[in-house]
This record gives structure tokens, sequence and C-alpha cells, in this order.
């Protein structure tokens, strides 16, 4: 309920939705047993059951620990728990290593056309992303009304949804050229079917590469 009303002011509709998917997987493995319940033995299992069953790799794994940890944070900062079960849970964020596409990857990407209306969507999506470096909760909350001009510079000025800082972001000719081709109202999907969808655009492309917004980026 908590991370429901921080929806919209305090995190964004991507943190939301990681929130709940922590939370769903961790009852999968829970069951109905009471929160005071739970111990550090159903910690270790969510920890193997999301490393094993799901194959997360570390650094997404360490977000749905830490994700889950902060309820029972919550429950023992507000005294409706004696115990944190994750107390002697180590959490280790694992190294990432980005590797960036190349220009002909990229344009590889923008010039194909899928023959499938949300693969084209999702393709120009990706490609505004690399052209503006947004991050995907920032693309998602892109209104016409954050869009001005300065003579002839189009830029977006609004505040980052993940640490509420006011940006002022210049847009190229491919920038501007996918928005108005949408109205200025870009196609926000979820993330989750969003990294779904690029994956069939990466085998489309033949693409080894794992797509994603923050790949688009960087």
């Amino acid at each position: 309920e908590i991370i429901n009303k921080r929806k919209g002011a305090e995190i964004g509709n991507s943190t939301h939705s990681k929130y709940l998917l922590a939370i769903e997987q961790f009852k999968i493995v829970v069951g109905n047993k009471p929160v005071k319940a739970v111990d550090n033995t159903d910690i270790l299992n969510y920890k193997y059951h999301l490393k094993n069953e799901l194959k997360l790799k570390d650094s997404t794994l360490a977000s749905y620990l830490t994700k889950a940890k902060s309820i029972f944070v919550y429950g023992m900062r507000n005294n409706k728990l004696t115990k944190n079960p994750f107390d002697t849970i180590k959490i280790k964020k694992g190294e990432v290593n980005i590797v960036p596409l190349t220009k002909e990857e990229l344009m590889r990407i923008a010039n194909k056309d899928f023959g499938i209306e949300r693969l084209n969507q999702v393709r120009d999506l990706f490609v505004f992303a690399a052209n503006t470096a947004l991050s995907y909760c920032d693309l998602a909350a892109v209104r016409r009304e954050d869009i001005q001009t300065d003579g002839e510079v189009m830029y977006l000025k609004k505040k980052r949804g993940k640490t509420g800082v006011t940006y002022i972001l210049p847009l190229n000719d491919t920038a501007i050229s996918l928005l108005k081709k949408y109205d200025f109202e870009l196609p926000i999907i979820t993330n989750q079917r969003y990294n779904s969808y690029l994956k069939e655009i990466a085998d489309i492309c033949g693409i080894k590469k794992t797509l994603t917004t923050h790949l688009a980026r960087h």
C-alpha cells in the first residue's frame, strides 16, 4: 500500500513495477506465512529462487533483494517487527560490463521496418533513448508541455523521475522527427514488455548484445 502511495510522487512507474515484481516473487517463495514469522531461511530460499529458478543476473538479483528488504526495514522502523530476517544477508551488486552499440548496429535498428506496429514503436523508443540518453522512467514521462523552443533550438525541460533534479535537454534532428511522428506524445508501454520486445528486435537485426534502455543511454 505504501509503495502504491509513493508511485508518481517519489518513485516512477518503472521502479514501482519492480517493487511489485519483487514482492510477487517473494510471495511465491514464502506463501501465506505471516510476516513476523519470516526468518533467515526464507530469505535464503528467496535468494536461491531468484538466482537459480529465475536465473537473474547479480545486479538484478540485488535489486530484488533490496526492494524486499526495504519492506522489513520499514516494519522495524515503525515497531511492527522485532527482527529483520535480512540482517545476516549480504547483498552484493555484481559489476555490470556494458558494451555499447556501434553506430552501424544502431542504424541497423533505426532503419529496419519490422512490419509489426508494436515492434516499430519500440524501435522508435529505443532510437529516441539513444539520441537523448533518457532513462526509461524519464522517457515514459515526456509530455507535449515539456517540449520548448528557444530560437531554432527545441529542448525538453523536466524533472528527472529518479532524483527530482530539473534537466534541460536540447533535441537533435532524429529526436525531433520521432516526436513529430507521434505528435509529441511517445507511445509508452510497460518497461517489462518494452525489454521483451527489444529482445525480438535484437534477434531480427542479428545483434548479440542485450538491448535495454540503459544500453541505449551508453
